[in-house]
């Protein structure tokens, strides 16, 4: 079944809250990290500011934590909570190429 098809340009990671029935990805050609209820509706983009090509996601959803990299022009593995109270932090930004 089609959850989301429009507005997406090159979507590349996707992960499952499976505790808050949500659907997170990350769109490296639109640059941006997006959420969406597992219908599709409450689409909201979460993070879009300093991102070149955001890629893998993954989600701690027990703890509130998504995680993702950015395979960009400074490859970087950062950490965001999942309702944004903590913004995007970088927690691995050296000695990378492709995370």
């Amino acid at each position: 079944r089609e959850i989301v098809t429009t507005g997406l340009i090159t979507p590349s990671g996707l992960a499952v809250d499976w505790i808050n029935d949500a659907i997170y990805w990350t769109d490296s050609g639109a640059q941006r990290v997006e959420v969406a209820d597992l219908d599709g509706n409450s689409r909201t983009v979460l993070v879009q500011e300093k991102l070149d090509r955001p890629r893998a996601i993954v989600l701690d959803p027990c703890d509130g934590w998504m995680y993702y990299t950015d395979w960009g022009v400074s490859p970087r593995i950062e950490r965001a909570s999942i309702n944004l109270e903590v913004h995007p932090q970088s927690i691995v930004n050296e000695s990378l190429s492709w995370p």
